[in-house]
């Protein structure tokens, strides 16, 4: 389990984990972005349900 108040590489790194393979975000993607992007595996599937926003801050 991560504390999700700390910064996922953190906590990921805490419990052992170096990437992962699936990302769900639901909310706050465009705060959280970079950071899931760094946490997915190669080959890895991100799924976003969030606000309908244009995406002018993905990178």
């Amino acid at each position: 389990m991560i504390d999700h108040s700390k910064p996922l590489a953190d906590e990921l790194a805490r419990i052992g984990i170096t990437s992962v393979t699936h990302v769900a975000s639901l909310t706050n993607t465009e705060q959280h972005f970079n950071a899931l992007i760094d946490a997915l595996a190669p080959q890895g599937k991100l799924a976003l349900i969030d606000d309908r926003r244009p995406w002018t801050w993905c990178r």
